[in-house]
């Protein structure tokens, strides 16, 4: 299989690194096999190398052994002597094994994947703190998340401070105030599930803007600070950049900001403004209106299995001389079920669906049925009742989990489906009393309710009765959070 790196620029005082996350995780050889992980993640300096990072997690098996991408390695720790001579420690370890490596200072890395925007924290309680003259570290307990804060001393009265919960990492350089004071600040803040508004001047450098015979190179990066409590300023780092080549006489630009990218073909040679009008360019969003164009690139099919992959391109004009790529790798696959269904699922960049199709054996036609239900843009028509069926659970003395699988009847375009969807329980005891506080969750969708029991498994149980009724499960789609379990007789979610 191809392997695909996921990279992300972070920005640190005195440069920048580029955090490269692990690549896609090899396939099983056999259905259900446990692939390898993705590749180490690397860091690199504007001078020099940075060491390589940790090997990327397993991959889920799913049909066929298609596997999941492994999640990114950890960068390097290098350093480096800028021009102004002065030495810096460029790239922070990454607070937690995402796909982007190394968190970016001030910018959200998402690692939801429930479709729109990840969830607030819901009632966020300090559970701990410890703080000694360098350093410290907090631990927020939420109704829906745990969050992690940590800060370290960088000198001059300047912290590094870095937060981490289910749903996203962000950092920040502190200034003021002592590390409890700091850890505390950040840790308001992410439990807020807000960026600071700016109380500052928000001051932006072009640290590199260079242009030659086919190519050019450009890059903006902002900092913008707030006063986030008593004597305390947080600073995150904004970044927009852009490179242009020749790219064998069809010149090809990639903008790339905090929390985006995009890429532009150019009708004529590079200029020593192409990467400058480009950046101005970067800051619009893109309609493609256009259908995609779509080239086979893998397929398989044998013993009541199939699997099939594809890559597409679209484009839209922008400007005169200058138009918008987008790309999509989609892919759909299939296998028997007992019952004379084939259990499915379809990915891509935008979506991922998993669903049953009524088929007497899954064909390679049943994969090109499977793959149109992500690439379609008829509305996918559910129709009521939505049934779930708890797969998993678990309970200590502290907390209780649980999992259920949700069906929906659905068509699109005449094709008759039974769409999935999964519904996740969380529940902590509260601080006095024996009700515990449950909290159901699917894709963007939360609910939080009181639950007695006379232990974590039975309040699991019965919050679990309660939870279909409490919140609207995100049929279709695969949910972001705790990570899914195998649903018996069923199909891994992509």
């Amino acid at each position: 299989m191809k392997q695909f790196n996921f990279c992300a620029f972070v920005l640190v005082l005195g440069g920048s690194v580029a955090a490269c996350g692990g690549g896609e995780a090899s396939s099983g050889d056999t259905i259900g096999k446990t692939g390898t992980g993705g590749s180490k993640g690397t860091g690199l300096t504007p001078t020099e190398a940075g060491g390589l990072g940790t090997t990327g997690s397993t991959g889920i098996p799913a049909v066929g052994g298609m596997v999941t991408v492994g999640a990114g390695g950890t960068h390097g720790t290098v350093t480096y002597v800028a021009s102004s001579g002065t030495t810096f420690t460029t790239g922070s370890t990454g607070v937690i094994p995402i796909a982007a490596g190394g968190s970016v200072i001030g910018m959200p890395i998402p690692i939801y994947n429930g479709g729109g925007a990840p969830p607030t924290p819901v009632n966020c309680q300090q559970a701990s703190l410890s703080a000694a003259t360098d350093s410290c570290q907090v631990e927020l307990r939420c109704d829906n998340d745990d969050i992690f804060t940590s800060c370290y001393a960088q000198g001059g009265g300047v912290w590094s401070c870095s937060c981490s919960g289910m749903y996203s990492a962000q950092s920040y350089a502190v200034s003021g105030g002592t590390s409890k004071a700091a850890c505390a600040a950040i840790a308001d803040l992410c439990g807020s599930g807000t960026q600071p508004t700016a109380t500052e001047t928000r001051v932006c450098t072009t640290p590199t803007d260079y242009s030659g015979v086919g190519y050019c190179e450009f890059m903006e990066q902002c900092n913008v600070s707030s006063a986030v409590a008593p004597g305390v300023t947080a600073t995150f780092q904004d970044y927009k950049y852009v490179n242009c080549s020749d790219n064998g006489g069809k010149p090809l630009c990639n903008c790339s900001k905090s929390q985006s990218s995009k890429s532009y073909e150019l009708s004529s040679s590079i200029t020593s403004t192409s990467c400058r009008t480009i950046s101005a360019l970067c800051d619009n969003e893109v309609v493609f209106s256009a259908a995609p164009t779509c080239q086979p690139t893998y397929q398989y099919v044998a013993s009541g299995n199939c699997q099939l992959q594809q890559d597409c391109t679209t484009s839209a004009s922008v400007a005169a001389g200058i138009t918008a790529l987008s790309s999509d790798q989609q892919s759909g696959q299939c296998q028997d079920l007992k019952n004379g269904n084939s259990a499915c699922a379809c990915y891509g960049n935008q979506k991922s669906i998993r669903f049953d199709l009524p088929s007497a054996s899954t064909t390679i036609s049943t994969c090109v049925t499977a793959q149109s239900v992500c690439t379609s843009t008829e509305p996918l028509v559910l129709a009521d009742p939505v049934k779930c069926e708890a797969t998993y659970q678990s309970a200590s003395a502290q907390s209780c989990d649980a999992q259920l699988s949700c069906n929906q009847a659905a068509t699109q375009a005449g094709q008759q489906l039974l769409v999935y969807g999964d519904l996740y329980v969380s529940c902590q005891p509260k601080a006095s009393g024996t009700a515990w506080s449950c909290t159901c969750s699917s894709g963007a969708n939360l609910a939080t309710l009181a639950v007695e029991g006379a232990s974590g498994w039975a309040v699991c149980t019965t919050a679990a009765q309660l939870c279909p009724a409490q919140v609207k499960v995100a049929i279709g789609s695969s949910n972001g959070g705790v990570s899914p379990v195998p649903v018996p007789g069923g199909i891994l979610p992509i």
